[in-house]
């Protein structure tokens, strides 16, 4: 595999908020693990998290190319998406499935909330809901079907119309819309930053450190980067 020339970008607003960093430490042994996450994301932090909870003696290390939660992480609208993904539904199948994805949406959810109560994580948390707004009043109908769907499924929800959505959103712009409730705002970069200082104390991140190739060897997983070998039971991408 050649090697990438990544490059950190500073661009990021959420980011840019934060006071930097000055903890972060590049691979420069080789080491030992259980397990291995490759990508210190929301996914590599919170399944390193769950590893630890599940058995507190693995070794575990996380490591990425750039800098951990500086990617898509911290890069979104911070938006937790609850019932209110709106992709179409034309079917009962489509419905049954629109319903699982609820499930997944809301367990999400449950778990950030958790994690934020207990760690007193300061991440600009507002459960402000979600409006689906039209400029053209013809668009009523949309909303009445979405809201008779929704409301099937007992997911609350209210039509708005000019007035209501002008005193709740500040502008005169939208005729009609539709709210619904759970969805969550917050501020991704302090989020995810959270997570990368608050990790347990058997998991080691190592940060600008590219993996090169791996390759199953009997029992061991071997993961070269430029200088070192990380050796490991399983590894996960």
């Amino acid at each position: 595999m050649s090697k990438f020339n990544l490059v950190n970008d500073n661009g990021c607003g959420w980011l840019n908020q934060l006071p930097k960093r000055t903890d972060i430490k590049t691979l420069n042994k080789d080491l030992i693990s259980d397990y291995l996450i490759v990508g210190a994301g929301y996914t590599g932090l919170s399944t390193a998290r769950k590893l630890s909870e599940i058995d507190s003696s693995k070794k575990i290390i996380i490591i990425d190319a750039q800098l951990a939660g500086e990617g898509g992480s911290s890069r979104n609208s911070g938006y937790l998406v609850d019932t209110t993904l709106n992709d179409g539904f034309t079917s009962n199948k489509d419905i049954k499935n629109y319903k699982k994805k609820v499930k997944i949406y809301n367990l999400g959810i449950e778990a950030v909330k958790r994690y934020v109560k207990e760690y007193q994580v300061d991440c600009d948390w507002n459960p402000c809901g979600k409006y689906f707004a039209s400029s053209q009043i013809s668009d009523e109908k949309i909303a009445t079907n979405f809201s008779n769907l929704l409301s099937s499924l007992n997911f609350e929800n209210q039509i708005l119309y000019k007035e209501d959505l002008r005193k709740k959103l500040g502008t005169s712009f939208y005729n009609v819309g539709l709210y619904t409730t759970g969805g969550i705002l917050l501020n991704p970069g302090k989020l995810i930053r959270a997570m990368v200082d608050t990790l347990p104390e058997n998991v080691d991140l190592f940060e600008n450190s590219h993996l090169n190739k791996w390759e199953i060897n009997a029992d061991k997983i071997k993961c070269s980067f430029e200088n070192n070998i990380i050796s490991t039971k399983k590894i996960i991408f």
